[in-house]
């Protein structure tokens, strides 16, 4: 019960490492608002998350790259648990292209939504969190903003700028009692395995090492494997933590 009564926002809750997240805050206690686009995935984890305790999960329907929407809704979450003690914001997208052949429209999806809606998503957080001693921000990074990542460099450009702006608003919202920090996983998840099933579409014949040979421990991490960091920055655990960067990926990054 490390987040008994705290009331948190996870966008990107209706699957994957958002879903996991959603789960684990409220076996821990926590009140937590799911922000998704898919309705009837983010209602299913909301009710099932609720069913089984000892917190509670609401859904709401956001598109976090939509500034008068994500007002709106983060307006509605502080109205319905009485104000905001953290953002988990997990929601993003993935496009594959060589960095030559990335259009204009691609660049512009992904960094409307990657980095765009974590700008909007904390800002649109601040003045509620501010009114805390103690408020959290965990945005989502990537493996892929920190090294190379010839197969998508729009995705790895928004991540290493979430990277970027996470670390720069730790440090101008230390004094409003904000703690941010960003989480870069590299697990299996829903969105990497499309990627993975588009990659094999697109070039059939193309040798690939398996994700597991890459990996230090030689095990590919589930979404589940993420959750557990994210809890531990949003408990009093973490109350001198502020600014960094939680790799959670099987000690791949180090060993590129």
């Amino acid at each position: 019960m490390r987040l008994a009564g705290k009331r948190i926002i996870v966008t990107g809750g209706a699957r994957g490492i958002g879903e996991a997240v959603v789960r684990a805050a409220v076996a821990e206690g926590a009140r937590v608002q799911v922000l998704d686009g898919r309705d009837n995935l983010g209602g299913q984890v909301a009710a099932q998350a609720t069913e089984h305790g000892p917190g509670a999960a609401r859904y709401l329907r956001c598109d976090v790259s939509d500034r008068a929407e994500v007002k709106r809704v983060f307006a509605d979450c502080a109205d319905h648990m009485g104000g905001i003690d953290a953002l988990v914001h997990v929601a993003g997208i993935h496009r594959e292209a060589a960095p030559e052949a990335i259009t204009d429209e691609e660049w512009d999806d992904v960094i409307r939504v990657n980095l765009n809606g974590t700008f909007i998503t904390n800002q649109e957080a601040f003045p509620h969190l501010r009114r805390n001693a103690d408020s959290r921000i965990i945005n989502f990074g990537s493996m892929a903003g920190l090294v190379p990542y010839v197969l998508a460099g729009h995705y790895a450009a928004s991540k290493g700028a979430v990277i970027s702006w996470s670390r720069t608003i730790a440090h101008a919202w230390g004094r409003e009692g904000i703690r941010v920090n960003v989480i870069a996983p590299a697990v299996e998840s829903p969105m990497q395995r499309e990627v993975l099933q588009r990659e094999r579409e697109r070039a059939p014949s193309t040798e690939r090492k398996s994700f597991s040979s890459m990996v230090p421990l030689g095990v590919v991490g589930q979404a589940e494997d993420v959750a557990p960091g994210v809890i531990f920055l949003l408990s009093d655990e973490a109350r001198y933590v502020t600014g960094q960067i939680l790799s959670l990926d099987g000690g791949l990054c180090p060993s590129r």
